[in-house]
């Protein structure tokens, strides 16, 4: 299990690259306002918990962010865009929590161990420094990076410039299931 970094020290920012800017809203905020909804949730947050946050509180990060000051009207098909757009934002925000560091991490991931469709239709997310000191979460989401793995290797291994990238997974596989065992 890895060790968990204190939060004081790390480095928050947009993902390079996506739609969201320091100009429209900063990171900061964004990142504040979902911690504190995550705080209020046992540490969980969804899509839609954004949305809500966003349409109670005019003047919110999230509020701009998801796209409300626009004048949208409250229509299903809105809703269901904003989800996708508040569910964009917790993808889009890194961590860095150190120099030592040498690439940001995304500051939350899908928590699928505590997710029960019949509970909810959206997802939880959770900061991922919370899921990898948790082991079933951890579990979870190693889980869930090995299935995109391998999904990556059956898509693409028709390409031949990619053939030593789809051998070396098949050899961490092997590796990977035999010291699982």
């Amino acid at each position: 299990m890895a060790k968990r970094q204190k939060k004081t020290d790390m480095e928050i920012r947009w993902k390079k690259g996506c739609r969201f800017t320091e100009a429209a809203v900063p990171v900061e905020k964004a990142y504040a306002e979902i911690c504190k909804l995550k705080e209020q949730n046992d540490g969980k947050v969804t899509a839609e918990d954004l949305v809500i946050y966003g349409q109670e509180h005019a003047r919110s990060a999230m509020h701009k962010l998801i796209g409300m000051d626009n004048g949208w009207d409250n229509a299903s098909a809105a809703h269901r865009y904003r989800v996708m757009r508040a569910g964009n934002i917790l993808r889009a925000i890194e961590v860095k929590y150190s120099d030592e560091q040498k690439e940001p991490v995304r500051a939350f991931n899908v928590d699928t161990s505590s997710w029960s469709k019949g509970n909810s239709k959206y997802k939880p997310y959770r900061e991922t420094d919370d899921i990898l000191g948790d082991e079933t979460s951890r579990a979870a989401l190693l889980q869930s990076a090995l299935n995109e793995l391998l999904s990556f290797q059956r898509r693409y291994r028709a390409l031949a410039e990619l053939a030593v990238v789809v051998r070396q997974i098949d050899v961490f596989m092997e590796g990977f299931h035999s010291a699982k065992a």
